[in-house]
């Protein structure tokens, strides 16, 4: 697999995240939401695959949801909203 398409895959997926927690994150979405991501980005990256499912287009497909669900969920206190 070219490195080109594992840093757009990954960078896409680092991009959504801060786009979604800059432009989406607001006063409907509370905290356990957050940590669910956090959580259930956990839950997939230590769920091993099924044996017949393997290959580097899955990992890069797992990992990219991954990366994406722990940073916005990781990054959230960052991004509150300001209120006056």
């Amino acid at each position: 697999m070219p490195a080109i398409l594992i840093i757009l895959a990954y960078g896409a997926a680092l991009a959504l995240a801060f786009i979604l927690l800059r432009y989406v994150h607001g006063e409907h979405c509370h905290w356990y939401w957050h940590a669910g991501a956090v959580v259930l980005a956990f839950v997939i990256g230590l769920t091993p695959p099924p044996e017949n499912w393997s290959g580097p287009i899955l990992d890069l497909a797992v990992g990219s949801v991954f990366v994406l669900l722990l940073l916005w969920g990781a990054a959230a206190p960052l991004f509150r909203p300001h209120r006056h």
